[in-house]
């Protein structure tokens, strides 16, 4: 697919989407529901966020600390030397 008939399907697309939210939030009879899950949806998403972030944090191994990192270019160095 070319990137600009992409483009355009995009752009019309998402006009359509906005189009349909403004009815859904201005003029339906459903107002009440559609904010309620626009907001459910929003809050929902950034708690996602979050807990992905806080289970990279619990998932992820520690660093070493800089004092071994030190003592590893100080050993390359000798050998780099003695070669």
């Amino acid at each position: 697919m070319d990137d600009k008939l992409l483009g355009y399907v995009i752009f019309i697309c998402s006009l359509l989407g906005i189009a349909c939210y403004f009815y859904l939030v201005f003029l339906s009879p459903w107002f009440l529901l559609t904010i309620q899950v626009s907001v459910f949806v929003a809050v929902a998403g950034i708690l996602a966020i979050i807990t992905w972030l806080g289970y990279t944090l619990v998932t992820t191994p520690s660093p070493s600390p800089l004092e071994d990192f030190d003592e590893e270019l100080s050993t390359e160095e000798k050998v780099e030397e003695n070669a």
